[in-house]
């Protein structure tokens, strides 16, 4: 929100929320990295493609809720010039602890910095091979986000389905292989 705000409260907001974190940004204070989630390139616009898998996940998701903000204002930090946003891909082909997700109030916490800093932001976010035992964790996040909000997520059934996703937002021969490679490994069992 801190690129082109709509009203100036938005841009006072962005840095509000920046200035809270700023030892975590600027390297002071170590962000505890939880579970794989990274930047893996970049769609056809230069905005910045994260990549979380939640069966690797070592905590519940109040102790990865630093990685992830950390993560989403670095998006925008990477972005290639005239950028303004990020998309996600959450792999579940690995499967998810639900015990991971017990606590709603991270959830909770998760939805209310998407809507409140990111929404206009998010570009979209793929939920791949998303089992039925989350639907209700889902749930939980989607009642605390705008319509405009939940219109970004998109289920999407198979790998294969999810590199298709990206060939249509113009993601990079790069980003298409990382995002390739990630969900293969993540479902080869050997």
């Amino acid at each position: 929100n801190y690129v082109d705000p709509i009203a100036p409260q938005h841009l006072y907001n962005a840095l509000v929320a920046r200035a809270r974190r700023e030892r975590m940004f600027t390297g002071t204070e170590p962000v505890y990295l939880g579970s794989s989630t990274r930047i893996i390139g970049w769609d056809g616009s230069g905005s910045a493609v994260l990549a979380s898998e939640p069966c690797t996940m070592k905590k519940s998701l109040s102790y990865v809720m630093p990685q992830v903000e950390y993560l989403g204002w670095s998006a925008f930090d990477t972005n290639k010039p005239g950028a303004h946003g990020f998309s996600v891909i959450m792999d579940f082909g690995g499967g998810f602890d639900p015990l991971h997700f017990l606590n709603p109030k991270p959830v909770i916490d998760l939805a209310s910095l998407v809507e409140g800093q990111w929404r206009r932001r998010l570009h979209v976010a793929l939920l791949v091979d998303m089992p039925v035992s989350f639907r209700g964790i889902l749930n939980t996040f989607l009642m605390f986000v705008k319509q405009s909000t939940r219109e970004k997520i998109k289920m999407v059934p198979t790998m294969e389905d999810a590199v298709e996703e990206l060939r249509e937002m113009g993601c990079d021969a790069e980003t298409i292989a990382n995002t390739k490679q990630f969900l293969a490994e993540r479902r080869d069992r050997s």
